[in-house]
Protein backbone atom coordinates (compact mmCIF):
# COMPACT_ATOMS: atom_id res chain seq x y z
CA UNK A 1 0.00 0.00 0.00
CA UNK A 2 2.64 2.59 0.75
CA UNK A 3 4.88 1.74 -2.04
CA UNK A 4 1.39 2.30 -4.37
CA UNK A 5 1.13 5.57 -2.29
CA UNK A 6 4.82 6.79 -3.00
CA UNK A 7 4.60 5.46 -6.44
CA UNK A 8 1.35 7.97 -7.06
CA UNK A 9 3.27 10.74 -5.21
CA UNK A 10 6.19 10.89 -7.66
CA UNK A 11 4.11 10.91 -10.65
CA UNK A 12 1.70 13.63 -9.09
CA UNK A 13 5.23 15.67 -8.58
CA UNK A 14 6.37 15.17 -12.22
CA UNK A 15 3.11 15.95 -13.64
CA UNK A 16 2.73 19.17 -11.41
CA UNK A 17 6.43 20.67 -11.53
CA UNK A 18 7.95 18.51 -14.44
CA UNK A 19 4.85 19.55 -17.29
CA UNK A 20 4.30 23.35 -16.14
CA UNK A 21 4.74 24.53 -19.72
CA UNK A 22 2.66 22.31 -21.64
CA UNK A 23 -0.72 21.74 -22.14
CA UNK A 24 -2.71 18.45 -22.45
CA UNK A 25 -0.22 16.79 -24.13
CA UNK A 26 1.13 13.43 -24.33
CA UNK A 27 2.89 13.46 -21.10
CA UNK A 28 -0.52 14.51 -19.40
CA UNK A 29 -1.94 11.90 -21.04
CA UNK A 30 0.54 9.50 -19.65
CA UNK A 31 0.14 11.25 -16.10
CA UNK A 32 -3.72 10.76 -16.35
CA UNK A 33 -3.02 7.11 -17.55
CA UNK A 34 -0.53 6.28 -14.62
CA UNK A 35 -2.46 7.52 -11.92
CA UNK A 36 -5.87 5.57 -13.53
CA UNK A 37 -3.75 2.50 -13.53
CA UNK A 38 -2.35 3.05 -10.14
CA UNK A 39 -6.09 4.34 -8.83
CA UNK A 40 -7.61 1.03 -10.25
CA UNK A 41 -5.11 -1.38 -8.09
CA UNK A 42 -5.51 0.06 -4.76
CA UNK A 43 -8.54 -1.42 -2.53
CA UNK A 44 -11.49 0.65 -1.80
CA UNK A 45 -10.51 1.74 1.45
CA UNK A 46 -6.90 3.10 0.17
CA UNK A 47 -9.50 4.55 -3.05
CA UNK A 48 -11.42 5.58 -0.91
CA UNK A 49 -8.56 7.58 1.54
CA UNK A 50 -6.59 8.74 -1.67
CA UNK A 51 -9.65 10.39 -3.15
CA UNK A 52 -9.98 12.35 0.08
CA UNK A 53 -6.42 14.14 -0.21
CA UNK A 54 -5.66 13.91 -4.31
CA UNK A 55 -6.97 17.19 -5.59
CA UNK A 56 -6.23 19.27 -2.37
CA UNK A 57 -3.32 18.39 -2.96
CA UNK A 58 -2.42 18.54 -6.42
CA UNK A 59 -4.29 21.88 -6.22
CA UNK A 60 -2.40 23.41 -4.35
CA UNK A 61 0.94 21.87 -5.50
CA UNK A 62 -0.25 23.32 -9.17
CA UNK A 63 -0.74 27.17 -7.24
CA UNK A 64 2.38 26.76 -5.95
CA UNK A 65 4.27 25.72 -8.96
CA UNK A 66 2.05 27.58 -11.90
CA UNK A 67 0.84 30.80 -12.99
CA UNK A 68 -1.70 32.94 -15.68
CA UNK A 69 -3.25 30.18 -18.48
CA UNK A 70 -0.80 27.25 -17.00
CA UNK A 71 -2.26 27.38 -14.01
CA UNK A 72 -5.80 27.45 -15.13
CA UNK A 73 -5.41 24.53 -17.30
CA UNK A 74 -3.57 22.32 -14.98
CA UNK A 75 -6.35 23.16 -12.71
CA UNK A 76 -9.11 22.23 -15.53
CA UNK A 77 -7.15 18.60 -15.89
CA UNK A 78 -6.60 17.92 -11.96
CA UNK A 79 -10.72 18.58 -11.85
CA UNK A 80 -11.49 16.37 -14.81
CA UNK A 81 -9.01 13.74 -13.33
CA UNK A 82 -10.88 14.14 -10.25
CA UNK A 83 -14.10 12.90 -11.77
CA UNK A 84 -12.68 10.42 -13.36
CA UNK A 85 -11.22 8.87 -10.14
CA UNK A 86 -14.08 9.18 -8.55
CA UNK A 87 -16.34 7.69 -11.57
CA UNK A 88 -14.12 4.38 -11.50
CA UNK A 89 -14.10 4.02 -7.44
CA UNK A 90 -14.87 0.47 -6.39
Amino acid sequence: MRNKHFIFWILLSLFIVGCGEQTRDPALDQMWDSTVEIFDSLSAVEQAGFLTTFRPTAESSAENNLSGNELSERLAFIAELDAELRRRKK
